[in-house]
């Protein structure tokens, strides 16, 4: 009898294990432990999904009777809520309130602030518009060059601002105060509450252009919202930031950043005071936090719903950047771009650029030598696993199909689905089936192992091509391919000749569990961060979604009947 629509050659092999499968355990055995484990591999991703966006959030609030040293979200909200009254434009009454406000906030900590008046011509039929800059400098034991931080105090006509940008210049406030209270730096210290911000960064182009501060700063630190809650991002770094990167990693207390971000800013048309600093040659970082867009730029931007914890990761940013950048020799020497993103909230992980394409070269080079090998020794076969390839190419089509449809169809399944996020659900969903139903469709003719092999190597194509086109980017699909080229490299040298279909039930689960895993926990909160930050890129967060699919749908096969065969 020939097995799996007549394919002798399966048959073969099948008929060559099977002295090798004496005393095995019984086939319900097996498979009852097989689903057992997709089952918790299945479990285990789902939670490190929802922890990896978890993690994804600001610190605890620390109180006004924190150590004077420390940074206080609770005692800098006393200056959101003097601050964010009423709206307060550029060339304002309200303005000029706010900043008598700033001025006798900044001489009660003993320090002698200065207001920058400038005019700055903005080209065409605008008209040339006045800004007043407030600056304070404080003076370090033996400076090298100083260190900057910067918050613009102006808002749109119709908004408080208490999140864009009064909570920034909280604090600064705040921090000013907590390094009165410490050592003095080595650095100077300059802080500069820009005028003007919002009709077109007039304030600091006003201080590039004419104050001759600017000549002495090392690195600037820049603080805004698009939103009122969730962590501060470092969205935004100047070039060759390797250096600056590895410095920021050793400073600041909790960091969310990654480099696939700064790109994507960086080709938006968005810009902010940092643009007119980095455009000007100074290193930099660049801060915000963006949940909560629905308040931006809104007359619901007020004190009562600015989350604090927010104010507290700005201010502790703001606090610790300073202490360690005002003890460093100013400028840092340049060291080339750096890749960087989070693990798990917290952990930061970054490396040079230039070590992206010959690392993504060599994973390649050893996935093709993984492929050979078990060709040569019966366990796979290469069409096929260029079959899963196509699998995984139509699931992706696909997708981008589902999401045209959904962007089409839109504003009906908003209405439809009670939110804007119904156009995701939907596209996800409907993408998801069509990759199972693709697989199983096809999957009488792949094996397992073959399916997993697809996968990887189409993580491993997408990361070779990132490193060519877009480095920032790769580490989403290097990372995830690594463990699995290896668990494979191990599995191989461990069992002998034509032994797949003995173990690659047992031996799948563990295979597939680090790649996995490390696919969820990348692409998580790369998705819940760009929902947040550009829904409209929806159908990219999709395509993302569908590729990590493709590392689990051995899993998903081990529990849905309609697949058939185990091996």
């Amino acid at each position: 009898m020939t097995a799996e629509g007549g394919d002798p050659n399966f048959c073969a092999m099948e008929n060559i294990t099977a002295p090798l499968t004496t005393g095995a355990p019984p086939s319900g055995v097996t498979i009852g432990r097989d689903r057992l484990g997709a089952t918790l591999l299945l479990g285990v991703g789902g939670l490190l999904a929802v922890l990896s966006v978890y993690l994804y959030r600001a610190p605890t609030v620390q109180p006004a009777t924190a150590p004077a040293t420390a940074f206080s979200a609770e005692r800098a909200f006393h200056h959101v809520e003097a601050i964010a009254q009423r709206p307060h434009p550029n060339r304002s009454s309200e303005i000029a309130a706010v900043r008598d406000y700033l001025l006798g906030e900044l001489q009660k900590l003993g320090l002698k602030p200065l207001v920058q008046r400038a005019t700055v011509k903005r080209g065409g039929n605008r008209p040339d518009t006045a800004v007043e800059n407030i600056l304070v400098r404080k003076s370090g034991t033996m400076s090298s060059r100083a260190v900057m931080l910067v918050a613009h105090y102006d808002t749109v006509s119709r908004s408080p601002g208490a999140a864009d940008d009064g909570a920034a210049v909280a604090a600064l406030l705040e921090t000013l105060r907590a390094l009165n209270a410490g050592p003095p730096l080595r650095n100077d210290l300059i802080v500069l509450i820009t005028d003007g911000e919002e009709p077109g960064m007039l304030g600091a182009r006003a201080f590039v252009a004419e104050h001759p501060w600017l000549r002495d700063v090392g690195v600037v630190c820049n603080f805004e919202a698009r939103g009122t809650r969730g962590p501060s991002i470092m969205f935004e770094t100047s070039s060759d930031n390797g250096r600056l990167i590895r410095e920021f990693a050793r400073a600041a207390p909790y960091i969310i950043a990654n480099s696939l971000s700064e790109f994507i800013y960086r080709r938006m048309p968005n810009n902010g005071d940092f643009t007119i600093f980095r455009r000007a040659g100074v290193a930099g970082l660049n801060f915000a936090f963006i949940d909560g867009v629905e308040h931006y730029h809104r007359a619901s931007d007020t004190p009562a719903n600015l989350d604090q914890r927010s104010l507290q990761h700005h201010g502790e940013l703001a606090l610790r950047l300073a202490r360690h950048f005002g003890d460093l020799t100013l400028p840092l020497p340049l060291a080339g771009d750096a890749v960087y993103f989070n693990v798990l909230g917290g952990w930061f992980v970054y490396y040079s650029k230039a070590l992206v394409l010959p690392a993504a070269l060599l994973l390649a080079g050893f996935g093709g030598v993984i492929l050979r090998m078990g060709h040569r020794r019966g366990l796979l076969r290469i069409r096929r696993v260029a079959g899963g390839l196509l699998v995984l190419l139509a699931g992706l089509v696909a997708g981008g199909l589902w999401a045209w449809l959904a962007y089409v169809l839109r504003d009906w399944l908003i209405r439809l689905g009670g939110g804007t996020a119904a156009p995701f659900i939907v596209t996800s969903v409907l993408s998801v089936l069509t990759m199972v139903v693709l697989h199983a469709m096809l999957r009488w003719r792949l094996r397992r192992l073959e399916t997993l092999l697809a996968a990887l190597t189409g993580w491993t194509l997408l990361a070779l091509g990132a490193g060519v086109v877009l480095p920032e980017a790769s580490y989403l699909f290097f990372w995830p391919a690594v463990p699995g080229w290896l668990a494979l490299a191990l599995w191989l040298r461990r069992y002998p000749p034509r032994s797949d279909a003995q173990v690659s039930a047992a031996a799948f689960p563990r295979m597939l569990c680090l790649s996995a895993s490390l696919g969820v926990v990348l692409v998580s909160p790369l998705v819940y961060l760009g929902w947040i930050a550009l829904p409209s890129a929806y159908p990219v967060l999709v395509l993302l979604c569908v590729l990590v699919l493709a590392l689990a749908l051995p899993c998903v096969e081990a529990l849905v009947p309609v697949f058939g065969r185990r091996v």
